[in-house]
């Protein structure tokens, strides 16, 4: 599972490795995960985006932390000291599939401008991981 996370009162030095530890150990929390299994893709400016993946879900799992990271992982953050945040859509592998493939298609399906523009969106977030 795979997401952006974006920071609105932060820049990306502020984002050093004790508040990079503090956001993992933070969003494993928020997304009932162990630490082992939130990784940190990239850091980059626009405040600070946060490429974010969690590794080793089963397909239950999986929904639940994409539920999470909606829900619940944008009050936790603020709650840690992390302040306003957003989260981009979540994006799943389905069946082996790699994120492009699956952006790809939803891009292919997209009926209007603006779902294009969500579905290139999700690549640009999921590029980097």
């Amino acid at each position: 599972v795979g997401f952006c996370v974006s920071l609105m009162a932060n820049s990306v030095d502020d984002f050093d490795a004790p508040m990079q530890t503090h956001f993992i150990f933070t969003a494993a929390e928020a997304l009932s995960v162990s630490v082992a299994q939130v990784v940190v893709k990239g850091v980059r400016a626009g405040s600070v985006i946060i490429d974010t993946l969690v590794n080793g879900l089963d397909t239950v799992m999986a929904n639940t932390v994409a539920e999470n990271a909606s829900k619940v992982l944008p009050q936790g953050l603020s709650n840690a000291g992390f302040g306003v945040c957003s989260i981009s859509e979540v994006v799943m592998k389905r069946d082996g599939a790699s994120e492009e493939k699956i952006i790809s298609e939803d891009i292919t399906k997209a009926n209007d401008e603006s779902a294009k523009q969500e579905a290139l969106g999700k690549i640009q977030c999921v590029a980097r991981q």
